[in-house]
């Protein structure tokens, strides 16, 4: 690739200051030594004099919800106990002025408007450092399973009676009560 462009650079000289036909000489030159296309030789010949210019850094997007309102999130997430963003972008619509009734929610009317009209989208990627917080390491070994332990002569039906799906929610919610610091002492 660098001879390819030394070649154009040096051919790029000779055709800045060629007339027509010269120009369709060593436009032909470049195309047989580098086996590109006429358009594209055409356009490195007219781009290998030009200064490397510096490349336009885009201002980005003005942030829409300011970073104060992260705590008022967290604290409506947890309230309903960690839903999708979906579920919790229809219940802000009465959850947040309930709690700011209560008091347990302290933001001026301007923030409870952009906490309510928050989408669903935008609230789960706002709450996804919160949502890695509370994952499990290390769930793919903890399973207990009849046919992982040959010494546990308990029959299948018991085992998934004990450790049925709401034995799993209870031991979810003891999981998430202690982790926000409200388990019980």
């Amino acid at each position: 690739m660098g001879e390819r462009k030394a070649v154009t650079k040096q051919l790029a000289l000779r055709y800045q200051s060629a007339g027509r036909a010269v120009k369709g000489q060593i436009l032909t030159e470049l195309v047989e030594l580098t086996g590109w296309r006429r358009d594209y030789a055409r356009q490195a010949l007219r781009q290998a004099l030009e200064p490397p210019g510096l490349r336009r850094v885009r201002p980005g997007r003005k942030p829409v919800y300011p970073a104060d309102l992260q705590p008022a999130l967290v604290l409506c997430w947890a309230v309903l106990r960690g839903p999708a963003g979906k579920l919790l972008a229809a219940a802000t619509g009465y959850l947040v002025p309930m709690l700011r009734a209560e008091r347990v929610l302290d933001i001026t009317d301007a923030q409870a408007d952009l906490l309510v009209r928050m989408s669903a989208a935008t609230i789960d990627r706002r709450l996804a450092r919160e949502r890695e917080k509370m994952r499990l390491h290390g769930r793919s070994h903890t399973k207990l399973t009849v046919r992982s332990s040959p010494s546990l002569t308990v029959s299948r039906d018991w085992l998934h009676s004990t450790i049925g799906g709401g034995a799993r929610r209870e031991i979810r919610r003891f999981s998430f009560d202690h982790r926000l610091g409200r388990g019980e002492s």
